[in-house]
């Protein structure tokens, strides 16, 4: 099969917790399951489930078709309830074109948290507006928002805990910018 350029792979699919906490879903299955429904030109990053691919035919009309076909085939495949953000990967190309902070520091990580609920996202640039910006910092972004938090703190820091909570958690899946470009290379 020859190799699939960005421009062709029109979306971008990010599970949330997967491979974490014993839910492992193998990224050759993964990629096998969507190829079985048409999905073409798949392509995985890492193991937590990073996927861009060009939808089958009847979904390029929008990421929210191609989501919940996505989460009811992992759902299904894997025996879980899947939460899958789908985006079109040109809104990842601009919010990489558009992040605040340039290239993170070896002590820092740089985010896109995905949000997919407005009034969470609110909430989130809210909350972002308390930060100490010397320890972390939130910004909007197209798709969400962006986070810087020093490394070792994602979990614990006073951001991290609020996107872990169990109402927003459901809104969110947080991806490092760095695995955002290799995803698009």
């Amino acid at each position: 099969m020859p190799a699939t350029s960005v421009g062709d792979m029109q979306m971008l699919a990010f599970p949330r917790g997967i491979n974490v906490g014993g839910r492992v879903v193998p990224m050759a299955r993964l990629r096998a399951l969507l190829e079985g429904a048409g999905f073409t030109g798949v392509r995985t990053v890492l193991a937590s489930g990073n996927v861009a691919f060009t939808p089958p035919e009847g979904l390029s009309d929008g990421a929210p078709r191609a989501r919940a076909l996505v989460e009811q085939l992992m759902s299904d495949e894997f025996g879980y309830t899947a939460v899958v953000q789908v985006v079109l990967a040109d809104a990842v190309e601009r919010c990489l074109a558009d992040a605040p902070w340039g290239e993170a520091p070896p002590d820092e990580h740089h985010y896109l948290v995905l949000v997919d609920d407005d009034a969470v996202r609110a909430e989130l640039l809210v909350a972002g507006g308390g930060l100490d910006a010397a320890v972390e910092e939130v910004a909007p972004a197209e798709l969400g928002v962006y986070w810087r938090t020093p490394k070792g703190q994602t979990t614990s820091s006073t951001f991290g805990v609020l996107i872990g909570t169990a109402r927003v958690k459901k809104h969110v899946t947080t991806r490092k910018l760095d695995t955002l470009r290799k995803l698009l290379a």
